[in-house]
């Protein structure tokens, strides 16, 4: 194997193809990576590896970062050789997919395949007022909601729409899996 120069960072369902360096995607199987639930731990492999894919044995401190902005992602770590992180994604909008980037100085970075990200289970109702828009994923004030949004004001004599959506516990909203019950 040559020496190391890039990251490789790998989802539940991406697999390495060591050596697979001509013919995309390079470096792991056609597969997609499994779809995972807002609010849930799923683990990503980082590897260091040479131009062809191959695994070394390099040591460098590694960053996974996710597009997700909300998401609980891992504090740097050192990674000798290959190494797990935990992501907890918690914004599922319909349409977005999620992507992880391991980075780390002097490699080229890496980004995981597009996962997709669905929402838990229903566990609660967001209230929108008009001029309030909502904000997936967010767990911080104002949750579920925009920051820097404050309600329009209203006509106290004229009708105006409250739009109530039922989410789950990270504020995204569940659209399937039949009539909920909130208690």
């Amino acid at each position: 194997a040559a020496g190391a120069t890039r990251l490789q960072i790998l989802a539940p369902g991406e697999n390495a193809v060591p050596g697979k360096w001509n013919q995309p995607p390079a470096g792991k199987t056609v597969a997609l990576p499994f779809a995972q639930v807002a609010g849930s731990t799923f683990s990503v492999t980082v590897r260091v590896v040479d131009p062809y894919w191959n695994l070394t044995a390099a040591t460098t401190m590694v960053a996974v970062l996710t597009s997700d902005p909300y998401a609980a992602i891992p504090a740097p770590a050192l990674v000798t050789g290959s190494g797990g992180f935990n992501i907890v994604p918690l914004r599922s909008v319909s349409g977005e997919v999620l992507v992880a980037t391991a980075t780390a100085s002097g490699y080229a970075q890496h980004n995981t395949g597009d996962i997709t990200v669905n929402a838990g289970a229903a566990v609660k109702l967001l209230a929108l007022l008009p001029g309030e828009q909502a904000a997936p994923g967010k767990n911080t004030a104002p949750v579920g909601k925009t920051d820097g949004q404050t309600p329009s004001a209203q006509a106290s004599n004229a009708a105006f729409t409250i739009t109530v959506r039922l989410v789950d516990a990270n504020w995204n909203q569940v659209t399937s899996g039949g009539n909920a019950v909130l208690e």
